[in-house]
């Protein structure tokens, strides 16, 4: 994933996987299910900057390998 929302003065706004390293954005939301997410930069064993779920659920398309088909709320859905 390579976009995400952030919380600015009470309201969500998107922000790219860019922003959220340089800005290093603290409240950030995935944009599907609105669970808790973290935005990780290049590491040294080759794995591409991204941004992913603090904990995973099935009902967001992101992951796509992990998503059940039947998209939801993440139960730690920030608001």
């Amino acid at each position: 994933m390579t976009e995400c929302e952030v919380k600015v003065r009470g309201r969500w706004l998107p922000c790219t996987l860019y922003e959220a390293l340089v800005e290093r954005q603290e409240i950030m939301r995935c944009k599907y299910c609105h669970g808790p997410v973290q935005a990780l930069k290049e590491s040294s064993t080759g794995a591409r900057a991204h941004i992913e779920h603090l904990q995973r659920h099935s009902g967001c398309r992101f992951p796509v390998g992990t998503f059940s088909g039947v998209e939801s709320r993440h139960p730690l859905a920030r608001k």
